[in-house]
């Protein structure tokens, strides 16, 4: 098993298929970084990174702002995932993000960890979009 240092994809060198699927998935990560920006598409360790760094900020006894901050880590880090995932008509940061927000109040209650204060901030800055598919958490559904 190796680890593309580009994209993070692993894959076994020696299957052809396995060859295929990183191909696909390079090029992807590649076109969608560079549409997005390297803030918003990672790597799959950098994601979990930055996804765990925002559950301890906004899961302490911080600021509002200071929790805010780490909320839209996690945010960030689930955007790359479904983005990665779904492709180049994949929607922007923003416009996920109120999907999501749209999808924690409607479909799934309490999907989203967050307290209420960061909820009602993320609404305020992001609005409530339709779109989400009720049975996925991470991917845009057109």
């Amino acid at each position: 098993m190796v680890f593309c240092e580009v994209c993070g994809f692993g894959y076994a060198e020696d299957e052809k298929e396995d060859v295929i699927d990183h191909n696909i998935y390079h090029q992807n990560f590649l076109m969608l970084q560079e549409k997005y920006g390297a803030d918003y598409i990672m790597k799959s360790k950098v994601e979990e990174a930055i996804k765990l760094t925002g559950h301890n900020l906004h899961n302490a006894d911080y600021p509002l702002a200071i929790r805010l901050s780490g909320a839209k880590l996690c945010l960030k880090s689930w955007f790359s995932r479904s983005a990665i995932s779904y492709g180049s008509e994949h929607p922007s940061f923003e416009e996920y993000v109120a999907m999501r927000l749209k999808q924690n109040i409607d479909q799934l209650p309490n999907l989203l960890p967050f307290t209420d204060d960061i909820l009602e901030h993320l609404i305020s800055q992001y609005g409530l979009k339709e779109g989400m598919d009720q049975h996925c958490y991470s991917y845009y559904q057109n």
